[in-house]
């Protein structure tokens, strides 16, 4: 999925504000979902982890098992922190960690919230990503900085997102149908397919009850750690 496939002319007959307010119509119910808990599987590298993400608003916590021990990320929108056993018997306070784990809308959040933001919009062509045809939506964060999102012609769902300054991308397939809402069940996030973090879920519940202790930081809060 992570080929470049062929590069087509944008649809005249679809302007970018259209094809945004496309995918913003075919995820409005989704937006909805303030939590979530998704069990399954996640790759790193040659490392297999067995998985349980949680969700809620900018809270999050992944719990990662590897041979009968559970390394734990989590924030509470404030403060992001990590307990990993293998390092340390008590957790530690993330600052400046590149491994925040990402609320329930990090993928699409700012597609999403373009329109309300008030950021500029362009529709660039329209592309392959595998064998999937999608509209190529460039959204500007300010003027030198840009996300690329890749919307399904034939559904309006989100395949890919690229940010091409920092050479990041994800790619969400295997889509199914959770409750009334489709939901990427595979998703490749890095800078490509062979070099990513895997995200394969087993089983998504959505709006699940969800307990906000779960994301507060259990120790003491005087042991910061830098990456």
């Amino acid at each position: 999925m992570s080929t470049k496939g062929d590069t087509l002319p944008v649809d005249k007959n679809i302007s970018d504000i259209q094809n945004v307010a496309a995918y913003v119509k075919q995820h409005a119910q989704l937006a909805k979902v303030k939590t979530f808990i998704i069990q399954g599987k996640m790759k790193i590298g040659q490392a297999a982890f067995e998985l349980t993400w949680y969700s809620k608003d900018e809270k999050a916590r992944l719990e990662m098992t590897i041979q009968k021990t559970k390394v734990v990320h989590a924030s509470n929108g404030r403060v992001s922190w990590q307990w990993n056993p293998l390092k340390s018997d008590d957790p530690i306070i993330i600052e400046g960690s590149k491994l925040q784990i990402a609320p329930i809308n990090f993928v699409d959040k700012k597609l999403y919230s373009s329109k309300k933001e008030g950021l500029r919009v362009d529709y660039i062509s329209k592309e392959y990503v595998g064998s999937q045809l999608c509209h190529r939506i460039k959204v500007f964060l300010d003027e030198k900085t840009s996300l690329n999102y890749y919307i399904g012609v034939s559904d309006n769902l989100l395949y890919k997102t690229l940010d091409e300054a920092n050479e990041l991308m994800s790619l969400m397939t295997n889509y199914k149908s959770i409750q009334r809402y489709k939901v990427a069940t595979l998703m490749f996030l890095g800078v490509s397919e062979n070099q990513s973090t895997t995200f394969e879920f087993d089983k998504i519940t959505l709006n699940p009850p969800i307990d906000d202790n779960i994301f507060e930081f259990p120790g003491k809060k005087n042991n910061p750690q830098k990456d």
